[in-house]
């Protein structure tokens, strides 16, 4: 029931997390700029 949903979840971070480690970025540069910035790119 759950598990369909959770390996997405699961899947989405880890794509997240490897960007942002591929990008040299912190969450924290990540606030300082914005999300709109960060969409806008």
């Amino acid at each position: 029931m759950w598990s369909p949903q959770l390996s997405e979840t699961a899947r989405r971070g880890m794509i997240l997390v490897l960007f942002l480690i591929g990008t040299s970025l912190s969450l924290r540069a990540l606030r300082a700029v914005g999300w709109r910035t960060l969409v806008k790119g």
